[in-house]
This record gives C-alpha cells, sequence and structure tokens, in this order.
C-alpha cells in the first residue's frame, strides 16, 4: 500500500486556526462594543425621559393654580423672586405659595398648611424665577415661569419656561 495515498486527509495549519482566531475576536469585540453603546444610549434616554416628564408635571400644576389666582400678592407687576404668593378661587386654599427649599420646588396652601414637594427625589431644580411680564398691576398677570431641573446623577440637565395668564 503507497502511504501517500492513504494519509490524504486536509488539516489546517497553525497560521489558519491563528486566523479564525483573530477574526472571531475581531468579531466579539465589535458586537460588545455595539451593545455597550446601545444600553448607554438607552439610559441617556431614560434619564431625558424622566426629566423631561418629571417638568413637564410641574409645569401642569404650576399652570393650574396660577389659572385658579384670585390675586398675586407677593410680586408686582415687571418683578421678580424665586417665590410666588397668591390667592385662589378656593378660599380655605389660601394664600397659596410656591417656593424653593434647597433643591425641591415646593407647593403649600394655607398658612399652615403642608409643603408638597412638585419634584421628585431624583431631580435638582434650580434657578427658580417667577416674573411678573405684565405692564401694570390693573391688567391680568401674566406669571413667567423658568427653571432648570437636573437629574439625580448630574449627567443631564434641560432648562424650561411657561408663561401663564392668571385670573
Amino acid at each position: 500500500m503507497d502511504n501517500n495515498s492513504y494519509n490524504k486527509q486536509k488539516a489546517n495549519t497553525l497560521v489558519e486556526v491563528i486566523l479564525y482566531m483573530a477574526i472571531t475576536a475581531i468579531l466579539a469585540i465589535a458586537i460588545t462594543s455595539f451593545l455597550s453603546a446601545l444600553l448607554s444610549s438607552r439610559s441617556r434616554f431614560e434619564t431625558v425621559q424622566a426629566v423631561d416628564n418629571e417638568a413637564v408635571a410641574i409645569l401642569e400644576v404650576v399652570n393650574v393654580y396660577l389659572r385658579n389666582a384670585t390675586t398675586i400678592t407677593a410680586l408686582g407687576s415687571g418683578s421678580s423672586a424665586n417665590f410666588i404668593t397668591f390667592d385662589s378661587k378656593v378660599a380655605s386654599a389660601n394664600p397659596v405659595t410656591i417656593s424653593v427649599s434647597g433643591n425641591t420646588l415646593q407647593l403649600r396652601e394655607g398658612a399652615a398648611g403642608p409643603f408638597i414637594n412638585l419634584n421628585s427625589s431624583n431631580t435638582s431644580i434650580s434657578a427658580v424665577l417667577f416674573t411678573n411680564v405684565s405692564q401694570n398691576d390693573l391688567l391680568m398677570p401674566s406669571i413667567r415661569l423658568s427653571f432648570s431641573l437636573t437629574s439625580d446623577g448630574g449627567d443631564y440637565t434641560q432648562n424650561y419656561y411657561e408663561t401663564v395668564n392668571t385670573y
């Protein structure tokens, strides 16, 4: 029997094995990098969405309360402050105060009522400013609210503005 015809099986060389391993490693690194970037962008999107949703909720509450105001008692035309006090149509809730305490925007109904936090502990609020943008106090006051809201980790901050016509 001829030895050459008996052992004619094809085998991979060491160079081919190393090349296959290198290609597999490059593909694994590329897939891992892609998945990592995907998870990071998802986390960022969730943070942005949470901050924006909370800002919308804050603006809605302030908007409802200011639209039910009968008189603005602590903010004359053209003036600004980081709080606002007003009387509402519901006499038992008077006065209503919206103010900042630390990194939290708070609402209080009545002189002895409890403070209600308008933003959660997952965000901090800053640069809160209520501005009476009316030309004079005889007309229906327009109150502009501006603030910055920052996510818990501090990696996302957004500024928000709203102008509300009262009475």
